[in-house]
């Protein structure tokens, strides 16, 4: 197979699949995320335990097993900041985000720019 660039990333696709791993905590200081939201992704992380045996997972708590009043939170949380959120994820706000100043800047801009709108939709 040719190297492509792509390998790279297929090589640790069974250890790694996450874009961002960082505790939930640092994501609802970026975003302000609400308690009830924070509190959830926390049980779907792992970050707290679910208290209930009943679970498919004694570890985490899936999204489908969270009630439909919380589900429905969190994705309109996530819709609603959705710009913001991809936006963090995929070119960063901090000492490691991607660097838009290249031989190709402009282009890069062009296309994140066309990103955005697309996801504004």
């Amino acid at each position: 197979m040719k190297n492509n660039g792509w390998n790279n990333i297929y090589k640790h696709s069974t250890i790694f699949n996450q874009i961002d791993k960082r505790w939930v905590d640092k994501y609802v200081d970026m975003w302000n995320i609400p308690l009830n939201i924070e509190n959830a992704l926390k049980l779907f992380t792992g970050e707290i335990k679910p208290s209930n045996a009943g679970f498919r997972d004694k570890r985490r708590m899936y999204f489908d097993e969270m009630d439909i009043k919380t589900q429905k939170e969190i994705i309109k949380f996530f819709t609603k900041n959705k710009i913001l959120i991809l936006s963090d994820i995929i070119k960063g706000n901090d000492e490691f985000s991607a660097s838009w100043k290249s031989n190709n800047a402009e282009k890069r801009w062009r296309c994140w720019k066309k990103y955005c709108e697309y996801v504004a939709i």
